[in-house]
């Protein structure tokens, strides 16, 4: 247990300069500042991370471990970045006592995932920079409390725009209020193809689903550096860092089959330099490239630069074979380069409608989640009334389950045969007397004998 203790200090004092530890007094002092002490997740949601807040981080002290990990990952998302756990420590117990919390670009990819024969489809993005930002944290057991033990905010990569926060993969989830109202959908027996119909409605439609396609390609553009594959790897590098990521993949066979092409023929001229190329085994394939060394315009006969402004493998080996390592600025059609939005006056490129559809789509979200807080509020009062105060309730409402308040009066049995309380048809006195007499009756031959003789004798008398 020591040892692990001794060589877990020991590789944060060998392995970084920077940064900030904390020690155990500053804690102690700390600890009877109730500001600092964090024990629900309503304690994270109000906290504010302003430009110093990494000078008083070291001051914060939390009641379980899931609140240290919320609250980098929260502070990470105010500030642009994602969080992960990283190694974890635990002692004989098998209990957690360390653990760090390290930027998402901490670390680097494996050399065998460069290096996998037939592949089959394309490698991902390198996200990977070897971050050294990164939170660790420690369980004290003289007051119950995890404290933040080491903090670094150095990143060694550019952050994100805030508008892509949400698409990072720790960032992206869905709201309690949309669970909420899902859940109830599928209660009320709405299928899931209507739910999500729904929810897509609400979030503007097919219009706005063109323009999160357009933000998403924007944000696999800036969140990391493809995979070079190519043996032309500075030009294929800068291409990555110009182009957008759609127009890189479109551009990189060019720089591929670039490699296939070789120079016959070089003729120098006053205005420029015709370079004659042609496919490698294949002479009677020929292509002429026209190069101003003044202007650095290249012209080539295959047009392909005129028709999709990239250049074409003919002029990419024209760069190559002079040594160039940048594409000239003439070969570069601003539309489809990454800073080409920054260049607006409206970076975000929104039209009316979109501001309208937009609004709509936030309030119908804030209502939402104004509903959830006030059921959860609705909740709170029910379960813990105040005293001395009287619950109203409304006299022309039924509600479910609850009787009128007065005591039920049981009903009266009748008998079906005499219609007199006290008892039933089987144990009616006079069923005898109505069966004798129906039995004389048809003795007799008469269909319709008297029922009650004595009602039928005073009936007679009457008349």
């Amino acid at each position: 247990m020591m040892d692990e203790q001794n060589e877990f200090e020991q590789d944060f004092r060998d392995e970084f300069i920077k940064g900030a530890f904390f020690s155990e007094s500053d804690q102690s002092e700390d600890i009877i500042e109730a500001a600092y002490a964090v024990d629900s997740v309503q304690d994270i949601t109000i906290l504010k991370f302003s430009e110093n807040f990494a000078e008083e981080i070291g001051k914060y002290h939390f009641s379980t471990f899931q609140l240290t990990f919320d609250f980098y990952m929260k502070y990470s998302k105010s500030k642009d970045f994602s969080a992960r756990k990283s190694k974890t420590f635990k002692n004989s117990t098998g209990e957690i006592y360390k653990q760090k919390f390290v930027c998402h670009r901490q670390g680097f990819r494996m050399e065998k995932y460069y290096t996998i024969e037939k592949r089959k489809k394309a490698p991902r993005l390198e996200t990977r920079t070897g971050c050294e930002a990164r939170m660790d944290v420690k369980f004290v057991p003289e007051n119950g409390r995890w404290h933040i033990f080491y903090f670094s905010d150095e990143h060694n990569h550019d952050l994100l725009d805030t508008q892509f926060n949400a698409m990072l993969s720790a960032h992206r989830k869905m709201s309690e209020a949309d669970i909420m109202q899902m859940m109830n959908m599928l209660k009320s027996g709405i299928s899931t193809s209507q739910i999500f119909g729904l929810l897509a409605s609400q979030a503007g439609g097919c219009v706005a689903h063109m323009r999160f396609k357009e933000f998403n390609a924007d944000y696999e553009s800036t969140r990391g550096v493809p995979v070079m594959q190519t043996c032309i790897e500075l030009l294929e590098r800068y291409a990555a860092k110009l182009y957008t990521h759609e127009i890189f993949l479109f551009f990189r066979p060019f720089l591929s089959r670039a490699g296939s092409m070789r120079v016959l023929n070089i003729d120098n001229t006053d205005d420029c330099i015709k370079y004659i190329v042609c496919k490698h085994g294949r002479p009677d394939f020929m292509w002429t490239v026209d190069f101003c060394q003044e202007e650095m315009i290249f012209i080539c006969t295959c047009l392909r630069m005129e028709s999709f402004e990239i250049p074409c493998k003919h002029i990419v080996k024209v760069l190559v074979d002079r040594d160039i390592c940048e594409i000239s600025r003439s070969l570069v059609l601003d539309r489809w380069t990454k800073k080409i939005k920054s260049a607006l006056n409206d970076p975000s490129g929104f039209t009316r409608d979109a501001v309208v559809i937009s609004r709509q789509s936030a309030l119908v979200e804030f209502s939402k989640q104004l509903a959830v807080v006030a059921t959860k509020a609705a909740d709170e009062g029910t379960n813990q009334p105040q005293s001395g105060v009287a619950k109203s309730s409304n006299p022309y409402v039924h509600q479910s389950g609850v009787g009128s308040g007065q005591p039920s009066r049981k009903k009266r049995q009748h008998c079906s045969v005499c219609q007199m309380e006290g008892h039933k048809k089987t144990t009616c006195p006079w069923q005898k007397d109505i069966d004798n007499n129906v039995i004389e009756d048809e003795a007799n031959g008469s269909d319709d004998g008297d029922v009650y003789p004595e009602l039928t004798a005073e009936l007679d008398s009457d008349n």
